[in-house]
């Protein structure tokens, strides 16, 4: 009777055994296959754009009171090819007490293009409602942040807005 049941106890230790090995050999294929996406976390180096300056208008264009609307034509040449496309970006330029200042007309809050209200003298987007000031301030809605402003150059009567492309 003592016969078969060490011959029992022989094979769960068998079986215990290769599940050990089985386990052991699981988790360092799962290790060994881990080591590319633990690296695809690392937050890699990102190249920060420059800020280029594009022709605007001329000194005399720009608005004398309230806001007017300007659009850029930028050619960018594709990396992967030897295409160039042309890109139409809106910028408005608001005349202050001060100066002028240039302002992005993208919404900061789902980025879509805002409108100027000149009867309530003020930014809307067509998204959500947003407002924002004649400064770009926000005024009510949803957006987080102020609309962008942009960097202004005038040289020699011709006046450039800084970009990053």
């Amino acid at each position: 009777m003592r016969g078969p049941v060490k011959s029992s106890r022989c094979g769960i230790l068998i079986r215990r055994d290769f599940l050990k090995l089985t386990v052991k050999l699981f988790i360092a294929v799962a290790g060994i296959l881990s080591v590319p996406f633990i690296f695809s976390l690392r937050p890699f180096r990102v190249q920060r754009k420059k800020i280029q300056y594009f022709f605007l208008s001329y000194l005399d264009e720009l608005p004398r009171r309230d806001i007017k609307r300007f659009e850029i034509n930028l050619e960018q040449q594709d990396s992967r090819s030897a295409e160039q496309n042309l890109k139409n970006i809106n910028i408005y330029v608001v005349k202050r007490t001060d100066g002028w200042i240039a302002l992005s007309p993208v919404c900061t809050h789902l980025g879509c293009i805002v409108n100027w209200n000149r009867a309530k003298k003020e930014f809307i987007c067509p998204c959500h409602g947003g407002r924002y000031s004649m400064d770009g301030e926000v005024i009510g809605g949803p957006p987080p942040l102020p609309l962008r402003k942009l960097p202004l150059k005038i040289e020699d009567g011709r006046v450039f807005v800084g970009l990053k492309v």
